[in-house]
């Protein structure tokens, strides 16, 4: 075996002492390195679930349309993706003026689909 001598090397374990650094800073790279496509792995994951949830329909609660007339009423309810059907007349206000919405079906409050129906009951 020939005899290698190195004139800039101080100690004999200075070599090894530089492989076992690099070997040091390799492992802590390929650490990061996993932990960076962890957290890739995740913010890809939640980003797909806050995108579904993105597409999931608000739910909102019917208006109230009592004692507004029709045509406001139908507005109202428009406003927020509802439609608005009459369902019957009631000739039992006669101090109310024609049109005049006295009942309505879902009541105001109940959580309805978006583009749901609510009935009502105007005054003849």
């Amino acid at each position: 075996m020939p005899n290698i001598d190195f004139k800039s090397v101080s100690h004999p374990f200075f070599v090894q002492d530089k492989i076992y650094e690099l070997k040091g800073h390799k492992e802590k790279a390929d650490e990061t390195k996993k932990d960076n496509e962890r957290k890739e792995e995740l913010h890809l994951w939640f980003g797909k679930v806050i995108g579904k949830l993105e597409q999931i329909p608000q739910i909102k609660g019917a208006p109230n349309l009592q004692r507004l007339d029709f045509i406001e009423a139908m507005e109202r309810a428009g406003e927020l993706g509802f439609q608005v059907v009459v369902w019957d007349e009631d000739p039992s206000h006669p101090e109310l003026p024609p049109g005049v919405v006295i009942y309505q079906n879902p009541p105001p409050g109940t959580v309805i689909n978006p583009g749901g129906e609510i009935q009502v009951v105007l005054t003849s």
